[in-house]
């Protein structure tokens, strides 16, 4: 959608150009390489910046057709957070997504998220007719469902983040175990509860 849109967040783009500056220097129509930088404001466009001594021969090698990864992994995270909430199947609290609170986007989902899998959660009557409505869907196979998120694309967004930051932000291991339980996965869903109170 950033492509059609022409809005994305600066994750977004700095991911894209890193692509771009990537088909160029494969293509040969630059002879440099590019690290693709988050920028500080929220607001700002991602910021390039030349690699010294990296021309194209050795950011591409010949013998595996090998680029170099020139996108910073703050960008991958942060992209990853962004489809993580997106997807996220429950109410989302953005009072916990504060950077002051330390959660950086990741916060917000996990008490929703651990009442539905204890079957405690209190839900009004829009959130029971799109639990409805998902329901339905998903009994005919269809994985997405608007206002009810998609459980299959959050999870994915939540495991490439504990292999990204799981060490860093165990809070990544507690989402991805919510949904695990939700999903029905106990086992899996117990080591990443075991390694997130480690």
């Amino acid at each position: 959608s950033a492509l059609t849109r022409k809005k994305a967040s600066p994750a977004a783009l700095a991911i894209i150009y890193s692509y771009v500056m990537r088909a160029l220097l494969i293509s040969g129509h630059v002879d440099f390489a590019v690290r693709m930088q988050l920028p500080a404001s929220p607001s700002a466009l991602p910021v390039a910046e030349v690699l010294p001594l990296r021309r194209r021969e050795v950011v591409i090698s010949a013998e595996e057709g090998v680029v170099l990864n020139t996108c910073t992994s703050e960008a991958l995270v942060q992209l990853l957070r962004h489809l993580k909430r997106c997807y996220w199947p429950h109410r989302w609290d953005t009072g916990l997504d504060s950077p002051s609170h330390g959660v950086h986007g990741s916060g917000g989902g996990f008490l929703a998220a651990a009442e539905a899998a204890l079957g405690q959660a209190e839900l009004d009557a829009f959130t029971l007719a799109v639990s409805r409505t998902a329901a339905h869907r998903l009994d005919r196979g269809i994985w997405t469902s608007s206002g009810a998120g998609d459980i299959r694309r959050a999870r994915a967004a939540c495991e490439r983040l504990v292999l990204l930051v799981g060490e860093e932000c165990p809070q990544e291991r507690r989402d991805l175990a919510a949904l695990l339980v939700i999903t029905g996965e106990l086992g899996w869903a117990k080591i990443e509860l075991e390694t997130y109170f480690a």
